[in-house]
């Protein structure tokens, strides 16, 4: 949900009523320090007991409207089973019906994630304001790091090796491998793996691979500790996934892997320039202080 953060932005400044937000809690930390919502009703487990405790927080609330960011079907059934005066959102999966006002778009024509969510503005009467995906880092969770993670300082890299919808959108592994030896040799950095739920065995292929094992390591951190690992990396190497768009919200200087690659050595790009300047925390970054995507590509 990184990519609706220019949509809450300017939806918050738009509306003068309280805003509440509901979904898991993982999405809720990853919005802390934004100020975007006045209070949340979070949903954790599966089933149709919590399904419908969920309905009836949403009930108890008596919303005047509600916005149905994610297109799945359950999503507008919440707020329709939930009473909610009036529901907007897009179209799909045969929700149309449970929608009181449903955002115009051409299914034809793709357009980027964040268009997509500001599209919905102009349903409400607001104008965007912001157009950049933004995270933040608070003190609460760098001291919260910070104690959970005392071992891990700079200067060091990150790597996502994973991909949410699996190989064909990931890096071989023996390429991340390899870029972890070139890293720690010319430039002494260590590296840190960050796997999602499922994904441990793949990093731990990728620091078995390469040679200088002792500069590569694996950690998990949800997504409190991973914001805050990221924004204080010297640089993250990720695939087309969501840390990836974490980072960039961030203002991390990051490259981004955008397909998987056949060739056995890979080739950094002006690797020592931009990696010699480190970035500013999190939520003090100016913005266009990050540069842009730099790729890294096989020889």
């Amino acid at each position: 949900m990184v990519m609706a953060t220019p949509f809450l932005h300017s939806l918050r400044q738009a509306s003068g009523a309280e805003t509440w937000a509901v979904g898991k809690a993982s999405a809720m930390y990853l919005y802390h320090g934004l100020d975007l919502f006045d209070r949340f009703i979070i949903y954790e487990g599966r089933g149709l007991v919590p399904f419908f405790d969920l309905v009836s927080a949403i009930k108890g609330g008596r919303f005047d409207c509600g916005v149905v960011l994610p297109h799945s079907f359950r999503s507008a059934l919440l707020l329709s089973l939930g009473s909610v005066a009036r529901r907007i959102g897009y179209n799909r999966n045969g929700r149309g019906f449970m929608l009181h006002a449903v955002v115009g778009e051409d299914a034809a024509v793709p357009e980027p994630t964040v268009t997509h969510y500001l599209r919905i503005l102009g349903v409400l009467g607001a104008e965007p304001i912001v157009e950049t995906p933004v995270l933040k880092v608070t003190e609460d969770e760098e001291r919260r790091f910070d104690e959970r993670f005392a071992d891990v300082s700079g200067p060091y890299a990150v790597f996502i090796v994973g991909a949410q919808y699996g190989p064909s959108k990931r890096w071989p592994d023996g390429h991340f491998s390899q870029l972890a030896d070139m890293l720690a040799e010319k430039l002494g950095l260590r590296v840190y793996l960050l796997p999602a739920r499922g994904e441990e065995r793949i990093a731990e292929q990728v620091r078995d691979g390469a040679i200088h094992r002792e500069y590569v390591d694996v950690k998990l951190m949800d997504v409190r500790d991973l914001k805050v690992c990221l924004a204080r990396a010297s640089v993250v190497v990720g695939n087309d996934t969501g840390p990836r768009q974490i980072s960039a919200a961030l203002a991390c200087r990051r490259w981004s892997s955008w397909v998987p690659w056949t060739s056995a050595t890979p080739r950094m790009q002006a690797a020592s320039p931009i990696l010699s300047a480190k970035m500013s925390r999190a939520g003090r970054a100016t913005k266009g202080a990050a540069p842009g995507t730099t790729s890294v590509s096989p020889a």
